[in-house]
């Protein structure tokens, strides 16, 4: 009873989800990958991937609603494995598009995460999660930084 009362009143102040961390949501939507660039304008590998849930999808990832700095689900951040951009955009792209100049790709997916979680950055609510799977939809293209949803 004690357990449920505590965990209730995470809820009612925001600070918790109410996806129980073993517990997987899919969805459809775009992900977007960013790589990084490093010293001597080359690239360090994927600084992040973020996906955006469409339409359809975005009811299955609950928000922070009320309590310290609620906020909608606009993207799920997560960092991407090797394996994840060889699936995505094949081995010999992945390695291409990490030094091409065209820093962001985006991709209509379907994934499956887990460890699905709110997060404060920079003093604004945000959504990260591990991804269990991810199946590409279509094809990649290059985004530009007006499209991804780029910063905290």
């Amino acid at each position: 009873m004690k357990k449920l009362l505590l965990f209730l009143l995470a809820l009612a102040w925001g600070s918790a989800s109410a996806v129980s961390p073993d517990a997987t949501i899919s969805g459809t939507g775009t992900l977007y990958l960013t790589f990084d660039v490093g010293m001597g304008n080359h690239a360090e590998g994927v600084l992040f991937g973020r996906f955006v849930p469409d339409r359809d999808s975005l009811p299955h990832f609950p928000a922070v609603t009320s309590g310290t700095y609620p906020g909608p689900v606009t993207y799920i951040t997560f960092k991407p494995t090797e394996q994840m951009l060889e699936t995505l955009l094949g081995a010999a792209e992945a390695a291409r598009l990490s030094q091409d100049r065209a820093r962001i790709v985006r991709v209509p997916v379907t994934v499956v995460l887990k460890d699905y979680k709110p997060v404060v950055e920079c003093d604004a609510r945000s959504y990260h999660a591990t991804v269990v799977s991810v199946k590409p939809l279509g094809h990649f293209q290059a985004a530009s930084r007006d499209d991804a949803p780029i910063g905290c």
